[in-house]
């Protein structure tokens, strides 16, 4: 038995010519969960369970769409179901042949969506958007005339909110493809750029955003933002940004349970555009972040009994804290925080200080490879296949020539 981790189940091969079942040994896992290996390689989340005297097996979905948080959750769901004398399989085979459009959708949000800062805006643009065009309830039913006649009329009004629309619902009909509750996504191959837009011959526009701050930028933000008014878990969530140079929403939505030492592990489920987990070297500002963050919980907790939390930053109301909320302060403080517009009239935004701390790698002679695993990049391609080197020395080198560049430019011995 191995405890499950991305990690782990990243490493594990099959070099044998039949099925190789890992069984989970972490204290989530219930009894009879395990990772399926085909010889091909392939892996799926799996759970065994006896049934009117059998011993079943149900498959629950593959990695890594499926990370192994979430394959765990739908183990217990399974098992839930077995203990009132039903089979998940047959439910399951009788929840799909009769699923609406309208249900595959709050199974989407739920199970992949949940919990994420896009959760709302989701639910908005396939609720609101995609629904009113479709001719059927009959997720399998859906044809790819009707997703562009919905896409195109959303970029009659606003072209970057049609391209995200689209985004969503190709998420969406991957995901009920991945499950098998539509036999193909009929979106796959459906580009942003071969919808129509009136007045443009390209399809929507990809507004390619390259605003960087530069070290007085970086000052007035480091100095200015702990006395503009925006409370302390904000400040704290945007500096630790700008130092890992991670998503807002990955920083914003940072458990305590995701720090081990020097440590910190973003689980493939918190990750936007990735199904891998990322490692991250947690250097000396970095620290000083957290510390201070673990601080301001422990103040909270101490005015308002009951209050409990797994989470380094939260709002006002104790929820996690949103990537809209970190974007909504420094829009709000822009002229204390001297965030003027550059050349192209451009303010930054919270992602910026993500694309600071990249650029600024770059400059200080990090290589490429190194930098993008940085940031949590997938490399993609026939190099990813085939560099399976981890980079654990080279990103904790230059997340520590970031942090000493950093501390020159803010001016030395500041605290976070």
């Amino acid at each position: 038995m191995e405890v499950l981790t991305e990690t782990k189940i990243r490493s594990l091969e099959n070099s044998g010519s039949s099925n190789l079942f890992v069984f989970d040994a972490h204290r989530d896992a219930p009894k009879g969960f395990a990772l399926k290996i085909a010889p091909s390689g392939s892996k799926t989340f799996v759970i065994q369970y006896p049934l009117e005297g059998r011993r079943k097996r149900m498959t629950l979905g593959s990695w890594p769409t499926y990370s192994a948080v979430a394959a765990r959750e739908a183990a217990h769901k399974a098992l839930l179901l077995v203990a009132e004398g039903k089979d998940p399989i047959s439910e399951r085979k009788s929840r799909k042949a009769k699923m609406t459009i309208e249900q595959a959708i709050d199974m989407f949000l739920e199970l992949k969506i949940s919990g994420l800062s896009q959760e709302k805006a989701a639910a908005r643009y396939l609720r609101v958007d995609m629904l009113p065009f479709l001719s059927t309830s009959d997720p399998k039913a859906v044809r790819r005339p009707e997703i562009i006649a919905c896409v195109e009329a959303k970029a009659k009004k606003t072209p970057t909110a049609a391209k995200q629309l689209l985004t969503y619902i190709k998420q969406l009909f991957q995901y009920l493809e991945d499950r098998e509750i539509v036999d193909i996504n009929p979106i796959a191959s459906l580009k942003a750029s071969s919808i129509h837009v009136a007045g443009r011959k390209k399809g929507i526009p990809i507004n390619k955003r390259d605003r960087v701050l530069s070290d007085l930028e970086i000052r007035n933000f480091w100095h200015n933002i702990d006395t503009s008014g925006v409370s302390r878990s904000t400040c704290l969530a945007l500096k630790l940004v700008l130092i890992t140079g991670q998503r807002p929403n990955e920083c914003a939505g940072l458990s305590i349970h995701e720090i081990s030492g020097d440590v910190w592990t973003i689980p493939a489920h918190r990750r936007l555009k990735s199904e891998d987990e990322n490692q991250i070297y947690l250097s000396g500002l970095a620290k000083k972040v957290l510390a201070e963050a673990e601080f301001e919980m422990s103040k909270r907790a101490r005015k308002r009994s009951g209050f409990a939390s797994d989470l380094m930053f939260v709002g006002p109301k104790g929820r996690q804290m949103c990537k809209s909320a970190l974007a909504t302060a420094i829009a709000r403080k822009r002229e204390v925080l001297g965030n003027s517009k550059n050349s192209k009239g451009d303010f930054w935004t919270p992602h910026d200080l993500r694309r600071t701390m990249r650029t600024r790698l770059s400059s200080l002679g990090v290589s490429r490879d190194v930098a993008e695993r940085v940031i949590g990049h997938k490399i993609g391609g026939i190099l990813e296949i085939y560099d399976r080197y981890s980079y654990d020395k080279e990103k904790k080198a230059a997340f520590e020539l970031w942090d000493k560049e950093l501390t020159k430019i803010v001016g030395a011995n500041e605290s976070p």
